[in-house]
């Protein structure tokens, strides 16, 4: 069960079903975090005081995973106080800081389910007063960092290619900002006046790909029944056509061919915009085939009559 962070506060306010015995307290909890009956709970809570804070662990009652542990001033759960820990399913951590007077204070951690930092936040009183976030790519590798410091009104954004080697950067006070391009140890600056960032699109695309794609194609070539999930790569330029198209699937039978054959006819795109100027974009589009074999075909009067 993965918990948010809104979840918990559903704890506060609640007169909890609690069940203390030598200094330990039961909660019985329903998937909201919201007090029940022992039968009707899916969330066992044990808690028992450490030192002055009284810590909470949440357990899922039938898979006995360890949900979430928090701590507060006392058993009554109505002041956060100390650190918080979520969990994946699988074990990982999610979030992970530390409450003060039932407000953020301090940095604050998500991960991943495969444990890689996405975001670091950092508070003080509850406001959030700078914020970092992380992507990466299938090899783990960082694909991009951007960094905003609230109180200073200060933005840095930097992007990677697949080898580790920086592409762009830009660094902003408030909306003023110097963005940096870099080509084989050459680096290319301007001026730019714009945060935002804006993907590739194209409005008109998937109805297109619905209207103009042969479906029929594999089945045609003899493949076998199934669910074939193709993935054609290109990259939209900078005025919007499309380029380096390659299919990054081999299931043959013609469906590489039909979606690289498809794409390349396509509509025209609107580039990528980069703090306000165009720049070249990844696209990685999926494209499904459904072969049925004929056995799918037969009337439901002659299924009827061979059985």
């Amino acid at each position: 069960m993965k918990i948010k962070l809104f979840i918990l506060f559903n704890l506060i306010g609640f007169n909890f079903a609690v069940y203390a015995q030598e200094g330990n307290y039961t909660f019985y909890l329903d998937k909201s975090l919201a007090a029940t009956s022992k039968d009707l709970s899916v969330i066992l809570g044990n808690g028992n005081y450490e030192g002055k804070l009284f810590k909470l662990d949440c357990y899922n009652k039938f898979t006995k995973k360890l949900i979430l542990t928090l701590h507060c001033t006392d058993s009554t759960v109505s002041e956060l106080s100390g650190s918080f820990v979520s969990y994946y399913e699988n074990g990982g951590i999610e979030i992970e800081g530390n409450y003060k007077n039932n407000v953020e204070e301090g940095p604050w951690l998500l991960r991943d389910t495969i444990g890689l930092v996405i975001d670091s936040s950092n508070y003080s009183n509850g406001l959030k007063i700078s914020h970092a976030s992380f992507t990466y790519l299938s090899n783990k590798k960082i694909s991009s960092y951007a960094f905003t410091d609230t109180l200073k009104n200060t933005y840095q954004y930097i992007s990677f290619d697949s080898t580790g080697i920086k592409q762009y950067d830009a660094n902003f006070i408030r909306n003023n900002g110097i963005y940096n391009s870099y080509d084989s140890g050459k680096v290319t600056s301007q001026k730019v006046y714009s945060r935002e960032l804006i993907e590739a699109k194209c409005n008109k695309w998937t109805d297109y790909l619905r209207k103009n794609l042969n479906g029929l194609i594999p089945t045609d070539r003899g493949a076998k029944s199934g669910i074939y999930k193709t993935i054609i790569r290109f990259i939209v330029e900078v005025d919007g056509t499309i380029s380096n198209i390659v299919a990054e699937t081999n299931f043959g039978f013609g469906m590489e061919d039909e979606g690289i054959r498809v794409v390349k006819n396509g509509p025209h795109w609107t580039p990528a915009m980069f703090f306000g100027i165009p720049i070249k974009a990844i696209r990685r589009q999926p494209i499904t085939f459904v072969v049925s074999g004929s056995e799918d075909f037969k009337p439901f009067e002659e299924k009827n009559k061979e059985n």
